[in-house]
């Protein structure tokens, strides 16, 4: 299997002098369009990127417009978009999903880390309708298999703390929060 690199959306360290915000995010997208056109778009299966960077960079998320472009490329070409939400999903920047601050939907989103709230390890794959449709299409099976499968007490985790996010509000404190963060760094 051939993997094909772009650049990471990391306006700080990788934007040029005298760029704007816009022409950096337009330039990435163009670098991510003539990565697609070299391989061939009928060989690249999906894009698959951190909604917000955190391992290796603290807290990065893409510049205003960037996941939307990804999204336009993916769609022009007929290729999966796959959000990364392992660390930044479940309510961590304000909404549900970082992705959702863009605007954009993506066909497969990978959840893990804040599903359990820090009280039991469980991860998720969230898949759109038409990818749904195209396993049903199939054997109607998706044939995985993993260690905690089916865990009850990780299932149990999870949907407390999707109660607790819906009950104390914690989207919209995660949001005004972020204002706040946003204003004072501004």
């Amino acid at each position: 299997m051939d993997v094909v690199r772009v650049s990471a959306c990391n306006e700080y360290r990788d934007r040029e002098a005298g760029e704007s915000q816009q022409q950096y995010t337009e330039r990435l997208l163009g670098e991510l369009e003539a990565a697609i056109l070299d391989a061939g778009p009928e060989k690249i299966i999906g894009f698959i990127a951190e909604t917000v960077v955190g391992a290796t960079t603290g807290a990065m998320p893409p510049t205003p417009g960037y996941l939307q472009g990804v999204r336009r490329l993916c769609d022009k070409y007929g290729i999966l978009y796959i959000a990364d939400e392992v660390m930044c999903g479940m309510g961590r920047t304000g909404t549900l999903h970082a992705f959702e601050q863009d605007g954009v939907v993506p066909d497969i989103v990978t959840i893990a880390k804040g599903l359990g709230g820090g009280y039991q390890p469980i991860g998720a794959v969230l898949a759109s309708e038409q990818i749904v449709a195209a396993l049903q299409a199939g054997s109607g099976m998706f044939q995985h298999g993993h260690t905690y499968i089916c865990h009850p007490t990780a299932a149990a985790a999870a949907l407390a703390v999707q109660q607790v996010i819906e009950r104390d509000r914690l989207l919209e404190q995660g949001a005004a929060a972020g204002r706040v963060f946003a204003a004072g760094a501004a």
